[in-house]
């Protein structure tokens, strides 16, 4: 039986469920920074191997391997357009409608988000 299990059950209250999952939740967290690391040290060997190659290769059972151009993303400013919006909404009703058509909205699933506390000896209270 799990934590959760358990908790489902009742045999564990909230508290004590949300104590035990997020320990654990630590537990694992602290075991992949490690792999993490070591993966981008991979990733970096490997670009730099097929930088050598040409910027692409392929590995049998693997699958294929390819380095991109650095591109540069282009955003705008969610508040200023708005403002904007509502500025020419009465001298220029026309445009602002245009404007505001341009914008496109999708739905966002919710999640859980975690802030780590800082260890004591790196607050800065």
């Amino acid at each position: 039986m799990t934590i959760f299990d358990d908790w489902r059950d009742g045999t564990l209250s909230d508290i004590e469920a949300l104590h035990a999952l997020a320990s654990d939740l630590g537990e694992i967290e602290s075991q992949l920074a490690p792999l993490e690391a070591e993966r981008q040290n991979l990733r970096d060997q490997l670009s730099q191997v097929v930088n050598r190659l040409g910027g692409r290769a392929s590995v049998a059972g693997f699958g294929k391997l390819e380095l991109t151009a650095p591109t540069l993303a282009k955003s705008y400013d969610k508040k200023r357009l708005d403002q904007l919006i509502i500025d020419l909404a009465t001298d220029a009703p026309e445009l602002a409608q245009l404007v505001a058509a341009c914008r496109t909205e999708s739905p966002r699933t919710g999640s859980l988000r975690i802030t780590r506390e800082k260890p004591p000896n790196l607050r800065q209270d």
